[in-house]
């Protein structure tokens, strides 16, 4: 009875992780993930002019570089409404905003 339990056990502990990322690795790992900004593109475009682009539009200079796209603070509770406690709404208001203007200045998304 013993045996039997402890090759429950034993079975149990080793397979819950199967698939799991601790064996199968992290699966980004190798792949070329880029910042959201680098997805926009247009014919005629430079990193900078992107940039340049992308902050007229209204997103903000950020901790992470100068290829994320983010919003402070300030810009997200200026366009909060009354009724709204966080600025998540506001957020992606600004978010959509952006991405309106970009599309303007001729930039597409690309996969």
């Amino acid at each position: 009875m013993r045996y039997i339990v402890l090759i429950s056990l034993s079975l149990v502990v080793s397979s819950c992780g199967i698939g799991g990322q601790w064996m199968n690795g992290n699966p980004r790992a190798g792949k070329n993930i880029k910042p959201y900004l680098h997805y926009w593109e247009k014919g005629s475009m430079t990193e900078d002019g992107r940039r340049a682009d992308s902050r007229v539009c209204g997103a903000g200079a950020t901790v992470y570089g100068a290829d994320h796209v983010a919003f402070s603070r300030e810009q997200a509770s200026t366009e909060m409404k009354v009724n709204e406690r966080d600025d998540l709404d506001a957020r992606e208001r600004l978010r959509d905003i952006w991405k309106s203007c970009m599309k303007n200045k001729g930039y597409n998304y690309v996969r």
